[in-house]
């Protein structure tokens, strides 16, 4: 008998433990401090931000520093793709904005890996700070990664700002980049018209310069 009570009495402190560490799991995430960072960058960049003048050169710099900090919280143990759209949502993103928002950070989040940026210990700083790091993959050495755009802005002004528009390219490949559409890029022209990103009319122009043949 007092072998079966000392049982019960070992599985209730199990699975205490076992409650205390699921709360402790789950108040660890909520505190995620990287959402809070987020956040204030990514506000300027959603459908419901006022426009700004100044907004060209900052938002550059907002988008290299969100993909860093993306890294940060990654490294922190956090899941990065949660952490972004949290930060997202908390930024006033609608859901479907917040998904577009969370692939377009995580895929340019891939590209810098790729590219082998956190291989130089000087690119997380400058990213920190909103400058573009230098690439170190093969072929791409000490090239700098730039913000440069999916779409043209030429094309559809409104997404000039918008982050799922937004990726890090090697600043030779932005500077020979012109007004023409990918099929690709169509395919997220679409998605983004449902997500109301792009107007019925920059979709248009789009899909005009998508069929549009190469200048020899």
């Amino acid at each position: 008998m007092k072998f079966l009570g000392t049982l019960l009495i070992i599985g209730a402190l199990f699975g205490c433990y076992f409650v205390y560490q699921d709360y402790w799991k789950e108040e660890w995430k909520a505190r995620n401090p990287w959402v809070k960072r987020m956040a204030p960058l990514i506000r300027p960049h959603t459908l419901k931000a006022t426009p700004s003048p100044t907004g060209g050169v900052a938002s550059e710099a907002s988008y290299i520093m969100i993909i860093h900090m993306a890294m940060q919280a990654s490294e922190d143990g956090y899941n990065a793709k949660e952490a972004i759209y949290s930060a997202a949502i908390e930024a006033g993103a609608s859901p479907s904005e917040a998904d577009l928002i969370t692939m377009s950070i995580w895929e340019n989040l891939q590209f810098a890996k790729k590219m082998d940026v956190f291989t130089d210990p000087k690119n997380p700083i400058s990213m920190e700070r909103g400058e573009p790091p230098l690439a170190h993959a093969a072929e791409w050495e000490s090239e700098p990664l730039v913000v440069g755009n999916i779409i043209s802005p030429v094309l559809a002004p409104e997404l000039v700002h918008a982050l799922p528009n937004m990726r890090l390219v090697p600043k030779v490949v932005r500077d020979m980049a012109d007004e023409r559409v990918n099929k690709s890029a169509l395919e997220l022209a679409k998605k983004w018209v449902i997500a109301k990103i792009i107007t019925a009319e920059s979709y248009a122009r789009v899909v005009e310069m998508t069929s549009k043949p190469l200048d020899f």
